[in-house]
């Protein structure tokens, strides 16, 4: 089924070669994905994950700890003014 469906929200993103790329519905659900912690507490945001949340370079996260344990990572948005 060609893109975007009916009914549901999307984000655009641009390759590096400058190529449209179709874009991930918010509403999309993404698998567990994992990622490994450096010695020096760094890691990387998987690619599915900077799609899902159009993040590019420079952009930055707030990261929400929950008492169960889960952590939210949302993109964060500018504050106005």
């Amino acid at each position: 089924m060609p893109w975007p469906r009916r009914g549901l929200t999307y984000n655009a993103s641009i390759t590096s070669e400058g190529v449209p790329e179709p874009p991930m519905a918010k509403t999309a659900e993404i698998p567990k994905i994992s990622a490994t912690i450096t010695e020096r507490g760094h890691t990387t945001v998987p690619a599915a994950i900077r799609k899902m949340l159009a993040l590019g370079k420079a952009d930055q996260v707030v990261f929400r700890g929950r008492a169960d344990g889960i952590v939210v990572i949302a993109k964060k948005v500018p504050r106005a003014g």
